[in-house]
C-alpha cells in the first residue's frame, strides 16, 4: 500500500480495507495476466523465429550442397581440361598444339619425338605452343 492509503486506511472500515485489498488483488492479477500474455506472445515470436532459423538453415544446407557439387563438377571440367591428351593426367609443362587444340606433357610430346623416325618440328624451337 502506498503511503497515502496507509494514512487513509487508519480512518477505513475493515469492508473498505477489504475492497482495497480486493481491487490491488485485482490489478496485480491483471498485470500478471498481462505478463504471461507478453510471454506468451514473445515465446510464440521466438518459435516463429526458431522456424525461421531452421528453415534458413535447412535452405543453407541445401544451397551449401548445390554449391558443393558445382564445385566438384567444375573441378572435373577444369581437370579435363587440362589433362595431357597422351597420358590422360594433368599437364606438367603443357603444350597446345595450336591446329587442333590438343594439349600435352613437354614429357609426353618429347618421348613421342624421341619414337618418331623424322620428328615434323623441332622441340627446342616450341617454346610451349606447337
Amino acid at each position: 500500500m502506498s503511503n497515502v492509503a496507509s494514512a487513509q486506511g487508519q480512518n477505513l472500515s475493515d469492508s473498505d480495507k477489504e475492497t482495497i485489498v480486493s481491487l490491488q488483488i485485482m490489478k496485480l492479477v491483471e498485470f500478471l495476466i498481462d505478463e504471461v500474455t507478453t510471454s506468451h506472445k514473445e515465446h510464440d515470436e521466438v518459435v516463429l523465429e526458431a522456424e525461421k532459423v531452421k528453415e534458413l538453415a535447412d535452405h543453407c544446407s541445401s544451397e551449401a550442397s548445390r554449391l558443393q557439387v558445382f564445385r566438384d563438377t567444375a573441378l572435373r571440367t577444369w581437370e579435363e581440361l587440362i589433362a595431357c591428351d597422351m597420358c590422360a593426367e594433368l599437364c606438367i609443362h603443357p603444350c597446345l598444339i595450336q591446329e587442333c587444340k590438343h594439349m600435352f606433357c613437354l614429357r609426353c610430346l618429347q618421348k613421342w619425338f624421341a619414337d618418331m623416325e623424322e620428328p615434323a618440328i623441332h622441340l627446342s624451337n616450341a617454346g610451349g605452343v606447337l
